[in-house]
């Protein structure tokens, strides 16, 4: 077994500090689970100036949805028009919602995005596992913790416990797609 060096340490822990520095620079924008946050708008349309169409009817949701929505009260006296639902995937999406002027009637879109080319993340992962390591029998704890990505690529810091008190720790890269 291979000792590690005390410069191979002060190399690791700098460049965990250097991907903590990233993350925190470009810190994403993380909302908490349940809580309705207004949305971002979408950087195709945040130049854009808006109009002021005049549909014969706009065809809502009935005032109970405010309530099975779990909307705060202050929005309980507003209508609804949307509701989208978005699966996570871990790629961005974009939802658009639709009038037509004539009818009054919603549509919504759903668009899943290219990963950008240079983005902070925060991806967390603990994992528990249980297998062989050769022929031994060994249970497995292990982390990891994206912190950048660079279109499909991800960098971040991982590590692992084995059963038998073997460690690791370093960095990772991984593609996504």
């Amino acid at each position: 077994m291979t000792s590690i060096t005390r410069r191979e340490i002060i190399i690791l822990i700098a460049c965990l500090a250097l991907m903590v520095g990233i993350w925190y620079h470009f810190k994403p924008v993380s909302q908490p689970v349940g809580e309705y946050h207004p949305a971002l708008i979408a950087p195709e349309v945040k130049l854009i100036p808006k109009i002021t169409i005049h549909p014969k009817a706009l065809q809502v949701y009935a005032p109970i949805a405010t309530a099975h929505l779990k909307l705060p009260e202050s929005m309980r006296n507003q209508s609804v028009i949307a509701a989208t639902e978005v699966i996570s995937d871990l790629h961005p999406h974009e939802v658009v919602s639709l009038v037509d002027p004539l009818t009054g009637e919603v549509t919504n879109l759903d668009r899943k995005m290219p990963y950008k080319f240079l983005a902070a993340e925060s991806v967390k992962e603990v994992r528990l596992s249980y297998g062989w390591r050769g022929t031994e029998k060994m249970a497995r704890l292990s982390g990891s913790w994206d912190v950048l990505a660079v279109k499909g690529w991800h960098l971040g810091a991982t590590g692992s416990l084995d059963g038998d008190a073997q460690h690791y720790i370093g960095a990772s890269v991984a593609y996504r797609w």
